[in-house]
């Protein structure tokens, strides 16, 4: 004899699964623990009852010792049992539940509660429960589904489970962050640059610094300090001459270009 834990009791739930599960069990256990015989299997039975169901189960004895009614098997105790906490109308209630089932979150779920449902409408035919199944997935699944040409319900199981791994992988290699090419090592290079002072970089930008040796000197006042007008060795780009307007809009974004350009312009002026 095998020693098995005992089923969880009975406690009166009117829950059809409940219910399903619990006498399931109870023979399960009775057949690992090589219980035969009738009148024993009905008092194992009735051990594992409790709260409300014992009350059910004391009456039921005294019906039977006034010949009210026989329980002379352990299948008409499940019976018994069935009849009197059952819900009304659960298989009713199964197959509408059956029908309004839809595939709205993951396909995963919509299965493991597909196969839940189905435990509550044993005497559904096969046909139907196929269909019925492929009905509740949405449009793209259900194409899938329908393109493998399942012959039975545990056929279109396997295929929504393929599916659901496939859609699980197809999600996960979607955010999953690529390696962006340095490009010969130019991205190293544009991080030094950024590391690099932003005066610096600036003055390498400002190409209307650049000196031009065929411009000719000219007699400008210094637009910086706003001092007396001072001769300068300033070379200008082309031909354009500098206009307030424009050495006021350099001076205003680049203060330290222009006073660099200042400094530099003075020390060739005083050389």
């Amino acid at each position: 004899m095998v020693d098995v834990q005992r089923p969880a009791k009975y406690k009166g739930t009117r829950d059809s699964r409940e219910i399903d599960n619990f006498l399931f069990q109870v023979e399960y256990y009775l057949d690992l623990q090589g219980i035969v015989g009738d009148d024993l299997q009905i008092n194992t039975a009735a051990m594992l009852l409790e709260g409300d169901v014992v009350a059910w189960w004391r009456r039921k004895m005294l019906d039977i010792q006034k010949e009210i009614c026989t329980i002379d098997t352990f299948d008409d105790f499940q019976r018994e049992l069935r009849t009197y906490f059952m819900p009304p109308n659960t298989t009713r209630h199964a197959y509408r539940m059956v029908g309004e089932l839809k595939h709205t979150g993951s396909l995963r779920d919509y299965v493991r509660a597909y196969q839940r449902l189905m435990l509550d409408v044993p005497d559904m035919q096969e046909q139907d429960k196929l269909n019925w199944f492929i009905l509740g997935l949405q449009s793209w699944a259900q194409s899938e589904v329908k393109m493998s040409n399942p012959k039975t319900l545990e056929d279109a199981y396997v295929v929504a489970e393929r599916l659901t791994y496939t859609q699980r992988k197809s999600y996960t290699n979607a955010f999953k962050p690529s390696k962006k090419p340095d490009h010969g090592g130019k991205e190293e290079d544009q991080r030094e640059q950024r590391d690099e002072p932003s005066t610096q970089r600036q003055v390498e930008r400002m190409t209307f610094f650049r000196k031009n040796d065929n411009s000719q000197n000219r007699v400008l006042k210094c637009w910086f300090c706003d001092g007396e007008p001072k001769k300068y060795q300033v070379k200008w780009i082309g031909k354009h001459n500098p206009t307030w307007e424009y050495a006021f809009r350099m001076k205003q974004h680049y203060p330290l270009e222009v006073k660099a350009y200042h400094d530099t312009a003075g020390a060739e002026d005083d050389a």
